[in-house]
């Protein structure tokens, strides 16, 4: 993971997901300027890992990794810049900039070997199988109006949700009642 701007950052914080079923972390090295306690590892069962970090240690460098994540895949993964997403689920996704502490949103992660998509993308939803829940993943390439519809085999809507999605990758979580599998 490298830190955009790293000589006029001062500080950020964020919750880094993933899905646990499809990988898992093996290993955390923190770089330059960085430590173990910069992170929070109580919920890594879950996918997630909280970083915080204000200017300690002398700075982050600029084109080195802020810290270096070994992952070990559980199922076939295409590019890891596609299982992670950074959100306020824990801790809120903020960073610092500048003399003035300019406080900008923490808003995506950008893989080094990924380019930038401006279609529509639809994941496979997770876990497949379900019974009770399963969580959707999707990509916008513009904010607009989202509609998830979810039909049985015979084609009866058996759920059906709409929301804003601002650009970018989304997870949603469809419950279903009795009755469905």
């Amino acid at each position: 993971m490298y830190a955009d701007k790293a000589k006029e950052l001062n500080a950020f914080q964020y919750t880094l997901k993933w899905d646990p079923s499809a990988m898992q972390i093996t290993e955390l090295i923190p770089g330059k300027g960085m430590s173990a306690a910069n992170f929070s590892t109580r919920h890594k069962t879950d996918g997630m890992l909280t970083v915080c970090w204000a200017g300690e240690n002398g700075g982050l460098s600029e084109g080195e990794p802020a810290f270096t994540l070994v992952v070990m895949p559980k199922v076939n993964i295409a590019g890891l810049g596609e299982v992670f997403e950074i959100t306020d689920e824990i801790t809120e996704a903020l960073s610092f900039f500048g003399t003035n502490n300019e406080k900008i949103p923490v808003i995506s992660i950008q893989n080094q070997n990924h380019t930038q998509s401006n279609n529509y993308e639809l994941f496979q939803n997770n876990p497949n199988p379900f019974s009770k829940e399963t969580w959707i993943t999707f990509k916008v390439p513009v904010d607009e109006m989202v509609t998830i519809t979810v039909t049985d085999l015979t084609g009866k809507i058996v759920h059906q949700q709409k929301q804003f999605c601002l650009k970018g990758k989304h997870a949603v979580k469809v419950e279903f009642g009795p009755g469905i599998v």
